[in-house]
This record gives structure tokens, C-alpha cells and sequence, in this order.
């Protein structure tokens, strides 16, 4: 919305633009670091009301769709990468682009395994020595930038601004980490699984949108179902994990006696 509102209201280039809403997801990321870590609130709570917050800001901006037809971004829009028959629009490769980034950052970088380390176990993470209050918030500033880069991408698809654009997506957010692999407990995720998440959530929307007689929200069903379902399956693999650490722990004790 509010790239779509500087195009339209301002000369401002759309590179600058993006900037500036790259700025605000940062700040946003930020101010959920700040409460989270030195007020202790819950995150899940934190984020959404910040969520409910910017979606209530874009609406004092406009109620109404705001088209983009600024030239030059509408060329981003379309601009793709072909290969044969095949292309991948940029949005597309963007986003391919900041799995590998993060799938790297997560594995090989000292931050990676701090935020690892902290989702785990946070007590453990700072007898180790890591600073868990400047890696958590290092992680809402990253998790800010990249949602403004999403709407960014996601603008790309639409041309267009509205308050009601993205209406959802948080819960399809959550449940492509689940079906991925990433476990709500922490300490446990893979980049490349949340991706998979993302093409299963696809595959059905695309077969229920191509079958033709149901409707879209069976879409919503099919993936809420899933979701359940991996949960459940990650609250059993984690009691029989926990079972068999108790098996160890007291194996232990009796060889110690």
C-alpha cells in the first residue's frame, strides 16, 4: 500500500520507494525485537497485534485498491528469466535467492547456530555465552525486512495496493514451516523443507482450482488438515524423543552406581 501510494502521489523513483518500504518493514521488525526481548512478551501476540496495526494503517491511507501504473516498476513486474521453454518471473528468483541465503546463514554462520541454540534452549544458549537478546532481535529485524520484501514481490503479482492483499497469508506462512519440517517448539527447522511447505500449499490450490467443482476453501481445509496433522506427528516424535532421553539419563545413573 504504500508503495502503490508514493507512486501514485509522489515523483519519488520506485527504487526509492521500494527503499522506503524496505526501511518500514526493518523498523516494524525492529519494535517486535524491542518488546519481545526486553519486555518479555509473548511474540506470537506481539507480532500479531503489530500485524493488525500496519494492516489498520494502510487502510487510513486508502480503503480503496490503489492501482500502480508507474512504467518502470511495471517492468520489474514483468521482467523474467528465460531458460527454453521455461522462465522464472523475478520475484520468483528473489525469493529463490533468499532461501539460499538463509539456508546458509542458518548452517555455516555463528549466527545461525546462535539463533539454533536459542530457539532450543534459551538458559543453555546463555550459559554457552551467546548474546540471546541481540541475536532475538537481529532475527525480527531480518523477519521485517523480508516481509517487506514479500509485499514487494507480491506487488509485482497484483500492480496494485490493497488493505486487504495478503488477508491470511500469516497462517499459510505457518503451516508451509510446519509441513517443512520446523517445529513450533523451536530449535528445529530447514529452509529448504519450508520451501517444499510452500510448493505442497501450491500443488493443492492449483489441483483444487483446475478440478473446477469445489470451491476455494477447500484450500483452507486441505491445508489446515495438514497442519493438524504435523502437528500432532511432531508432538509424537518429540514425547518419544523425550522418552528415550529419560531412558538414557537413567542408564546412565545405574552405570555411574
Amino acid at each position: 500500500m504504500t508503495l502503490a501510494v508514493l507512486m501514485r502521489d509522489t515523483t519519488i523513483s520506485p527504487y526509492v520507494c521500494m527503499a522506503i518500504v524496505l526501511a518500514i518493514g526493518i523498523t516494524v521488525g525492529l519494535i517486535n525485537g524491542l518488546l519481545i526481548t526486553y519486555f518479555r512478551l509473548q511474540p506470537f501476540i506481539v507480532t500479531l497485534g503489530t500485524m493488525f496495526l500496519c494492516r489498520g494503517l494502510t487502510a487510513i491511507l486508502s480503503r480503496d485498491s490503489v492501482p500502480i501504473d508507474n512504467p518502470q516498476y511495471s517492468e520489474l513486474a514483468f521482467f523474467s528469466f528465460e531458460f527454453g521453454d521455461y522462465f522464472l518471473s523475478l520475484g520468483a528468483v528473489i525469493a529463490l535467492f533468499m532461501v539460499v541465503l538463509a539456508t546458509i546463514i542458518l548452517r555455516y554462520t555463528s549466527f545461525g547456530r546462535g539463533v539454533y541454540a536459542i530457539g532450543g534452549n534459551e538458559q543453555s544458549a546463555k550459559l554457552m555465552g551467546l548474546k540471546t537478546d541481540f541475536i532475538r532481535v537481529r532475527v525480527y529485524i531480518i523477519s521485517g525486512f523480508c516481509a517487506a520484501l514479500g509485499g514487494i514481490c507480491y506487488s509485482w503479482i497484483m500492480l496494485s495496493g490493497y488493505t486487504l492483499h495478503g488477508l491470511g497469508m500469516e497462517m499459510d506462512a505457518i503451516a508451509s514451516s510446519v509441513i517443512g519440517g520446523t517445529q513450533l517448539m523451536g530449535g528445529v527447522g530447514f529452509m529448504p523443507g519450508t520451501l517444499l511447505g510452500v510448493m505442497i500449499q501450491g500443488s493443492i490450490l492449483t489441483i483444487i482450482s483446475f478440478q473446477g467443482t469445489l470451491s476455494a476453501w477447500w484450500t483452507k481445509i486441505v491445508v489446515g488438515l495438514l497442519l493438524c496433522l504435523f502437528i500432532v506427528m511432531q508432538a509424537l516424535v518429540n514425547a518419544h524423543k523425550n522418552k528415550l532421553m529419560n531412558q538414557i539419563a537413567e542408564g546412565s545413573v545405574k552405570d555411574s552406581k
